[in-house]
């Protein structure tokens, strides 16, 4: 396949051109840590090897970049107690990328995928954005606010609060 018909695959399915997309499966079950009421040792294990796989598995990447983590089991999970099945594997995704999990040039995402009774696991689908937009610059810019950058920042007024004398 030519690069140039791979490209327009790929902003079929809303990927831009030349944008690289790294897929791969990390073979853990995960369970809500919301509900769980395993004692603090087997909890600390799961999270453990759940952190080292997907740390072992996740290559390199560009940063900013879109992390889209799809939870395989036969079961659902509701929103909040999917965030905290992943938690562990978000933390190891962010290790490999060199960076803390909270760094605004990385987007989360999460999904869930049902399939057969006793397979599991979480695909993971890293995207990455354009250089010079970070997430958060992108859904401000979705939401039509502006982004002021440098020496574009309003000069600082007047508040009516301090006016630089005691009283």
């Amino acid at each position: 396949m030519s690069r140039a018909a791979a490209d327009a695959l790929m902003a079929v399915f809303g990927y831009g051109p030349g944008q690289p997309v790294v897929e791969f499966t990390v073979p853990v079950r995960t369970v809500s840590e919301a509900n769980g009421r395993d004692h603090w040792r087997v909890k600390a294990k799961r999270t453990k090897q759940h952190r080292r796989w997907a740390a072992a598995l996740c290559p390199r990447h560009a940063l900013p970049c879109v992390v889209t983590m799809t939870r395989l089991s036969a079961g659902e999970l509701d929103d909040d107690n999917l965030r905290s099945a992943l938690k562990a594997v978000r933390d190891g995704i962010a290790d490999a990328l060199g960076v803390d999990d909270r760094d605004p040039r990385v987007r989360w995402e999460y999904g869930q995928a049902k399939c057969k009774r006793g397979e599991f696991g979480v695909r993971v689908t890293i995207m990455a954005l354009e250089p010079r937009q970070t997430a958060q610059e992108a859904r401000l810019s979705a939401s039509g606010v502006s982004t002021l950058q440098g020496d574009e920042r309003p000069a600082q007024g007047h508040t009516g609060r301090n006016r630089g004398g005691v009283r």
